[in-house]
């Protein structure tokens, strides 16, 4: 069950951002989606109680995210998050630092 050629990246190039950042955000309270974990073995490469697999349509890990925001839990209390990765050296950042909370 391992890729073969025709299949895609089990990641994109974007989301190994979200992979570099996953142990940064989980220290200071905040869970990724499972896909975005260093050590992410996708759920359709492992087989089920009765010895299959399933389908990558089958399997939430399976869906990419958009590569510049990605949502989270807060740990702290359950709460649906979202972040937002955006240059440093744009007008972006400080528009966007004044909009939102910063991260403590």
């Amino acid at each position: 069950m391992l890729n073969n050629e025709h299949d895609p990246p089990l990641l994109s190039e974007s989301e190994h951002f979200w992979v570099k950042m996953q142990p940064i955000l989980l220290k200071r309270g905040y869970r990724l989606r499972p896909r975005y974990d260093p050590n992410w073995v996708p759920s359709w490469l492992l087989p089920q109680p009765d010895g299959k697999f399933l389908s990558r349509l089958q399997c939430e890990d399976a869906v990419r995210g958009n590569g510049n925001i990605l949502d989270a839990v807060r740990i702290q209390d359950g709460q649906k998050v979202v972040f937002k990765k955006v240059e440093t050296k744009t007008e972006e950042l400080p528009f966007s630092s004044r909009k939102t909370m910063t991260m403590r």
